[in-house]
């Protein structure tokens, strides 16, 4: 369940911060979809594996 959750905020957060990253350097089309793709799956994959370990250290 925290892993699941921690991916739904992660991938929220990459959206922001990675397309607001990505238009800030320039990027445009299709460069800026697959830019705010890995950046979602990165920040989804980082902050899921962090809130799954904390999940299982509370209970």
């Amino acid at each position: 369940m925290g892993f699941m959750m921690g991916y739904a905020v992660g991938m929220a957060a990459g959206v922001l911060l990675g397309s607001f990253f990505l238009l800030r350097v320039g990027m445009w089309g299709w460069e800026l979809m697959g830019g705010i793709r890995k950046t979602i799956m990165q920040s989804g994959g980082i902050f899921s594996t962090f809130t799954a370990i904390r999940m299982g250290i509370q209970y």
